[in-house]
């Protein structure tokens, strides 16, 4: 199963020279002309923000030939059905037949993944961006935000995003 990163910039700036310098580390592929998200996988308002979407993959990745994997490299999904993290535990636990995860970036990315969000926000003239990790399986559109970018960071560090929902990250 592959994991997709996505990040939209809502009302995307032209200006795309920010994303050079990231280059070395992530290969970004504009979504402009297709959306990472269809109709028939319900999300409807995902695909309705005018702005521009892209997937983000590693280059190391994309060397190896595999880009075809998605960024399995970069993330992992951590099963929240289990008692070590408490946080998601105790309300998911009455939930067995829906299994949630948690998005875990692998170390050497992290920063590198900030700094990408941080300039996707700079680059966007309402200044909100949305972040979307996703497997591939069908997925009920939901939604978190608007979240300050340093919560945003805070609850990544902290194990507390999960896969399949659409969190908006920014603010003026």
């Amino acid at each position: 199963m592959s994991n997709t990163i996505c990040i939209k910039r809502v009302q995307p700036k032209d200006d795309e020279t920010f994303l050079k310098k990231h280059e070395r580390i992530f290969l970004l592929t504009g979504l402009r002309m297709r959306p990472i998200l269809t109709n028939n996988d319900g999300w409807s308002i995902y695909n309705s923000i005018d702005g521009k979407a892209y997937e983000i993959t590693s280059q190391r990745r994309e060397a190896e030939g595999n880009s075809i994997l998605g960024s399995d490299d970069i993330v992992d999904f951590i099963p929240t059905n289990n008692n070590k993290n408490p946080y998601f535990y105790e309300f998911f636990k009455r939930y067995k037949w829906n299994q949630e995860y948690i998005l875990s970036v692998q170390d050497e990315y992290k920063e590198p993944l900030i700094e990408l969000i941080e300039d996707f926000i700079k680059s966007s003239k309402c200044k909100i961006i949305v972040f979307y990790c996703r497997m591939q399986e069908p997925a009920k559109e939901r939604y978190i935000g608007v979240i300050p970018f340093k919560k945003f960071v805070k609850l990544l560090d902290n194990g507390k995003i999960l896969h399949n929902v659409a969190y908006f990250v920014g603010g003026k």
